[in-house]
């Protein structure tokens, strides 16, 4: 579950104390003029630490499909919780925020996929401030990208490693990889950029590797 603030007893609030909130509003308001979009202020270091609860949260969609938050709950739990607990939330736009207590669960969420429900694929992302406001929503999501024909000398952690920071922001090597059991091709699960053109193939040593 997420974690409530604690709760205020209003009988222990003292009417006559100055309310600390009050700094910022130095002026009484009937002599402030009229703001159409007064601006409220926020610290960085305030804003900072309001963010730091939703750091182990996805934000989620289905494509083609609208699902109840009672239904989708029931799935996830199923599907994605190992050790913790989720906390779904329903947000505009169709899309869902999952908050986990666990970060294994977390991963397990946000690298295992790509996940279906009900016969529709999820789009699993990130969480990240102002997800809403962004112009478009669907922007950053996790994929699985492969190399095909990998030198086998290069079946190297730090050089796979390397690819995944050059096309996007890098989350996991696939296990069956990093053990060099998989000769074909190569496995790494990278954050890429939707609104960026996506690299087809990367060089190295004077040879040309395409990525899928």
């Amino acid at each position: 579950m997420v974690p409530e603030e604690e709760s205020m007893n209003m009988d222990d609030i003292d009417e006559e104390s100055p309310d600390p909130e009050d700094r910022w509003y130095k002026d009484d308001l009937e002599d402030r003029p009229f703001d159409l979009c007064p601006t409220i202020p926020v610290s960085k270091e305030e804003f900072e630490d309001w963010c730091k609860l939703w750091r182990n949260a996805l934000i989620i969609k289905f494509l083609g499909k609208r699902v109840g938050l009672a239904f989708l709950e029931q799935r996830l739990q199923r599907d994605w919780v190992k050790k913790g607990m989720i906390h779904v939330i329903d947000m505009d736009c169709d899309y869902f925020l999952i908050h986990f207590s666990d970060e294994e669960d977390y991963s397990h969420a946000l690298l295992e996929g790509p996940w279906m429900i009900a016969g529709h694929y999820l789009i699993v992302q990130r969480w990240r401030p102002f997800f809403l406001k962004s112009e478009h929503h669907v922007r950053k999501i996790a994929v699985w990208v492969r190399i095909p024909n990998l030198p086998i000398e290069l079946y190297n952690y730090r050089f796979l490693w390397r690819i995944g920071s050059a096309i996007g922001h890098m989350l996991k090597i696939d296990r069956n990889t990093s053990i060099h059991s998989r000769g074909r091709f190569a496995r790494i699960c990278v954050e890429i950029d939707l609104a960026k053109k996506l690299v087809p193939r990367i060089s190295v040593l004077g040879s040309e590797l395409n990525i899928e």
